[in-house]
C-alpha cells in the first residue's frame, strides 16, 4: 500500500513541464506540432506562400482574423499536447484555426 500511495504521489507531482520533456520525440511527431513549427519558420523568415488574389478584407478584419485563427491554433495544439502527456482532454476536430481560411 505504501508503494501504491509513494508511486500515485510521483505520478502527480509530475508536471505537464516534466512530460512534453519526457515525451519530446513523439511529441515533435504530432501533425499539429509540425504545421506550428513550419508556420513560424515561415513567418521567422518571411517565407509565407504568396496569393494571387486580391484581399476582400480591410487591415483591421485581416488582422482579427489572423489573430483569432492562430489564437485558436495554438490552443488547438497545446490541447493535443495535454492529451498526450495525460493532462487534458481531446475532442476530434480542430479548435476553429480554420477562421484563417478566409485569409488564405
Amino acid at each position: 500500500m505504501l508503494r501504491t500511495a509513494l508511486r500515485t504521489r510521483r505520478l502527480l507531482s509530475t508536471t505537464l513541464a516534466d512530460k512534453r520533456t519526457q515525451h519530446a520525440k513523439d511529441l515533435a511527431a504530432l501533425p499539429e506540432v509540425i504545421a506550428a513549427a513550419t508556420l513560424r519558420r515561415q513567418l521567422e523568415t518571411g517565407t509565407l506562400p504568396k496569393s494571387s488574389s486580391r484581399p476582400t478584407l480591410d487591415a483591421a478584419q485581416t488582422k482579427l482574423v489572423v489573430d483569432a485563427g492562430l489564437a485558436t491554433f495554438h490552443l488547438h495544439v497545446e490541447a493535443r499536447i495535454a492529451a498526450y502527456c495525460g493532462e487534458g482532454f481531446y475532442t476530434i476536430g480542430p479548435c476553429g484555426e480554420e477562421l484563417l481560411g478566409a485569409v488564405g
